[in-house]
């Protein structure tokens, strides 16, 4: 779903010597950096914005502007709780096929086992991220991006560039780096830019959460009922390190008592001890009650 809905009708046309060969649609998505449109057949094209002109005289570029809108910050770490919850379901079922999760109370990961990585750091209500997707089209000045970060946030910047997590072949590979600026995120390109190199990896996260309840359903085969508890949880979220607490019987929703890999989906919300109310506890999540 378009973060932009009230300009998700969109009609236009492909230019001649692209991939829709001067046919028109109706804009119904934005993916990967690329528009993705319906004509009147049905038939789906996913192209590059520069060869796609709005009736009403936008650009493609323009139209990724006003359909892809720089999302909140409060959103991306409310959709970092969901899709860490969501994941657990997950690997309770068929164990670990990638990685969304929590590091720290702090600090949100994602590793998607083929080569593209993220990973967001929050201070208070600000955070910043950096990014790693394998394209070898893109070429990405971190230095450059750091120095436009803003002062309080740089220390942050520096830090999440130094990450062994991103480095390979002898340097840091990185496709975007992001940071909040008055509860959005932005960066030094267009958010647009940097949502084909960082946000895409980001995707389920960023999502609303009626997007995402569909999502889920089709990338984790998340029954309803999980669904619920975690909407449920994340419901009224504000940014916070302390443990967010789930209780027992919401737990075995989420990693029910005879999945197969029960073990590794607690591993992956508690880490190696289960965490308890203890507030001190650097786990993003906790047992009430326990």
């Amino acid at each position: 779903m378009l973060r932009g809905a009230t300009s998700a009708d969109v009609v236009g046309t492909w230019s001649a010597n692209g991939v829709g060969r001067g046919e028109r649609g109706r804009v119904v998505d934005v993916l990967a950096g690329h528009i993705v449109t319906v004509d009147s057949r049905g038939a789906r094209t996913f192209g590059a914005p520069d060869k796609f002109r709005a009736d009403s005289g936008e650009t493609g570029t323009e139209l990724m502007e006003l359909l892809l809108p720089a999302p909140r910050s409060s959103e991306l770490y409310r959709g970092a709780i969901r899709e860490a919850l969501a994941s657990a379901w997950s690997i309770s079922q068929i164990g670990r096929q990638d990685t969304r999760g929590w590091e720290t109370s702090n600090s949100y990961l994602v590793d998607d086992s083929e080569g593209s990585r993220a990973y967001v750091r929050f201070i208070g209500d600000a955070c910043v991220g950096i990014a790693f997707s394998d394209d070898p089209t893109r070429a990405h000045d971190l230095d450059a991006a750091i120095s436009a970060v803003p002062d309080e946030l740089r220390p942050a910047a520096r830090e999440v560039g130094r990450l062994p997590f991103f480095y390979g072949n002898g340097s840091v590979r990185s496709t975007a780096l992001f940071w909040s600026e008055n509860g959005r995120l932005v960066g030094s390109e267009p958010w647009h830019v940097l949502y084909t190199y960082s946000g895409d990896i980001l995707r389920g996260e960023l999502l609303t959460d009626d997007a995402w309840r569909a999502d889920a359903a089709e990338t984790y085969d998340l029954p309803a009922e999980v669904g619920d508890a975690i909407l449920a949880i994340v419901h009224k979220l504000d940014f916070s390190t302390t443990p967010i607490m789930v209780r027992p019987e919401v737990l075995d929703i989420l990693a029910p008592t005879n999945a197969p890999h029960r073990s590794d989906a607690l591993h992956a919300l508690f880490g190696d001890v289960v965490a308890t109310c203890d507030r001190r506890a650097a786990n993003r999540f906790a047992i009430l009650g326990k």
